[in-house]
């Protein structure tokens, strides 16, 4: 296992543990981006019971993370944090890669980064 691209705050890593707690069929946590938001790429997280074989696995503090290898290109680098206001809830991302993002914060546009 190399380094993981994104780093997880401790909020972030304790709101996966409890979703993963609450879908005992769940393994694994996949982060990854998907093209066809308004900026460009969405950022697209989700639980699941089986790793793919174009999933990279990666473990923070006994979770078990997978992105596959072109969303790892665009995350690198980028933190995944989970805030809660009195309207709204979610992950958010801070992205280095994202040279402009949506007026919701849920998409953006990244200089090409394909392999």
């Amino acid at each position: 296992m190399t380094e993981c691209p994104v780093t997880l705050t401790p909020k972030a890593i304790e709101k996966l543990k409890q979703f993963l707690n609450e879908s005992p069929e769940s393994k694994y946590v996949t982060i990854g981006v998907k093209g066809g938001a308004c900026a460009g790429l969405k950022y697209d997280m989700d639980l699941v019971k089986e790793k793919k074989n174009w999933h990279n696995e990666f473990e923070i503090e006994g979770l078990k993370i997978l992105i596959d290898v072109v969303s790892s290109n665009y995350l690198v680098g980028a933190t995944i944090d989970w805030k809660e206001t009195l309207t709204s809830s979610g992950f958010k991302f801070t992205n280095p890669n994202a040279s402009s993002l949506c007026g919701c914060g849920q998409s953006f546009s990244a200089n090409d980064k394909n392999p």
